[in-house]
């Protein structure tokens, strides 16, 4: 990669919360990247386990890494936004807890983003059990993500997100009662003001199933998704419904897929 590194640094951001088990792993994920012009920002979100003191021990070792601790408990979206605030980087990339990168996801979504001059790009991802081993078929979004396609398709999954702060505004995530899809409200915000996202056609990240975790919890999701586009898109009822059907299909389909294979183990990360 023929690139100069020195205004081109990444911000990871990180919300956790009881994910102990996780730390680990999840950091050796990030410092085994190709691409090392990287800073994480974690911020623990008043987990009662040992995650925040094991992150604090790791981050001794590595200045790169930026631990910070909620002084109540505030929910990923808030948390996400405090991280966002922090971060220095050019870039913006998002990566929980239980989920994974391909060791070369930074160095080909940064390249692609400079090469092609993206404000926001994605890339496909598969899922994988709570024990690690690969589930179903790689999962990818549109070529091309407007507004209206982020209500029609289902494939973009926030651990593939980067944005370039240089070319339009940072994704600011809502914490809104009734609604658990805050990322996805965020990205439509954006795409709303006319930027558009860009497949990377390269599959760089695992997305983990667990039965508990917050966003498996599909009925609750389409409702918070039909809440979204009535009481605060303001979507006229004829499209919501039309986008809101598009919606479950596609989401179900996705999850139908995957689910049958999932080694369940019970934990909740958020």
């Amino acid at each position: 990669m023929n690139m100069n590194q020195h205004n081109q640094l990444v911000s990871i951001v990180t919300p956790i919360y009881n994910s102990a088990k996780w730390v680990k792993h999840l950091i050796k994920v990030v410092q085994e990247q190709t691409y090392q012009s990287w800073e994480m920002i974690i911020i623990d979100d008043c987990s009662n386990d040992e995650t925040f003191s094991v992150l604090s021990e790791i981050a001794r070792c590595d200045k790169r890494i930026k631990v910070f601790r909620n002084e109540s408990n505030l929910g990923p979206g808030k948390t996400r936004n405090k991280a966002i605030e922090i971060a220095r980087g050019r870039f913006i990339a998002f990566l929980d807890a239980d989920d994974e990168w391909c060791t070369n996801k930074l160095e080909v979504q940064v390249s692609a983003m400079l090469e092609n001059d993206y404000y926001m790009s994605y890339h496909d991802y598969r899922h994988m059990s709570s024990d690690g081993k690969m589930i179903g078929d790689i999962v990818h979004g549109p070529d091309r993500l407007d507004w209206r396609t982020h209500h029609i398709h289902r494939g973009v999954g926030c651990l593939t997100i980067m944005f370039d702060r240089t070319k339009g505004n940072l994704p600011f995530f809502p914490s809104i009662d009734n609604i658990i899809a805050e990322d996805f409200l965020a990205w439509s915000n954006l795409l709303n003001t006319g930027h558009v996202g860009h497949r990377i056609p390269y599959d760089l990240a695992r997305y983990r199933l667990s039965k508990n975790t917050r966003s498996s919890n599909k009925l609750k999701a389409v409702r918070s998704v039909w809440y979204i586009y009535r009481h605060i898109e303001l979507i006229p009822f004829s499209q919501s419904l039309f986008f809101w059907l598009q919606y479950c299909k596609n989401a179900f389909l996705l999850h139908r897929r995957a689910v049958p294979y999932i080694n369940v183990e019970k934990y909740d990360n958020e």
